[in-house]
Protein backbone atom coordinates (compact mmCIF):
# COMPACT_ATOMS: atom_id res chain seq x y z
CA UNK A 1 0.00 0.00 0.00
CA UNK A 2 1.59 3.41 -1.25
CA UNK A 3 -0.01 5.86 2.38
CA UNK A 4 2.25 8.13 3.42
CA UNK A 5 3.50 7.09 7.45
CA UNK A 6 1.92 10.23 8.57
CA UNK A 7 -1.51 9.14 7.20
CA UNK A 8 -1.24 5.40 7.72
CA UNK A 9 -2.24 5.90 11.07
CA UNK A 10 -5.82 7.24 10.25
CA UNK A 11 -6.37 4.25 7.78
CA UNK A 12 -5.34 1.53 10.47
CA UNK A 13 -7.47 3.17 12.95
CA UNK A 14 -10.60 2.99 10.63
CA UNK A 15 -10.14 -1.03 9.28
CA UNK A 16 -9.46 -1.63 13.18
CA UNK A 17 -12.03 -0.35 14.81
CA UNK A 18 -14.87 -1.37 11.48
CA UNK A 19 -15.02 2.53 10.94
CA UNK A 20 -18.05 2.91 8.42
CA UNK A 21 -15.96 5.55 6.10
CA UNK A 22 -12.48 7.04 6.36
CA UNK A 23 -13.77 11.22 5.39
CA UNK A 24 -11.03 13.09 4.22
CA UNK A 25 -9.77 14.82 0.85
CA UNK A 26 -6.31 13.54 0.56
CA UNK A 27 -6.18 11.73 -2.90
CA UNK A 28 -3.29 9.05 -1.23
CA UNK A 29 -6.51 7.61 0.58
CA UNK A 30 -7.94 7.24 -2.63
CA UNK A 31 -5.73 2.98 -3.36
CA UNK A 32 -8.19 1.36 -0.95
CA UNK A 33 -11.40 2.18 -4.07
CA UNK A 34 -8.61 -0.05 -6.29
CA UNK A 35 -8.73 -2.77 -3.44
CA UNK A 36 -10.98 -4.99 -2.01
CA UNK A 37 -9.56 -6.20 1.76
CA UNK A 38 -8.87 -4.42 4.03
CA UNK A 39 -12.37 -3.18 3.10
CA UNK A 40 -12.49 0.74 3.60
CA UNK A 41 -14.99 3.35 2.25
CA UNK A 42 -12.84 6.83 2.09
CA UNK A 43 -15.18 9.74 1.22
CA UNK A 44 -14.48 13.37 0.90
CA UNK A 45 -15.52 15.83 3.17
CA UNK A 46 -18.37 16.83 1.00
CA UNK A 47 -20.26 13.52 0.57
CA UNK A 48 -20.05 13.13 4.19
CA UNK A 49 -21.72 16.36 4.70
CA UNK A 50 -24.45 15.13 2.08
CA UNK A 51 -24.97 11.97 4.49
CA UNK A 52 -25.40 13.83 7.42
CA UNK A 53 -27.90 16.27 5.54
CA UNK A 54 -25.76 19.54 6.34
Amino acid sequence: MIIATANRKFADLAISTNAQYLVSNDRHFDIFKKIDFPPLKVIKLKQFKKILGL
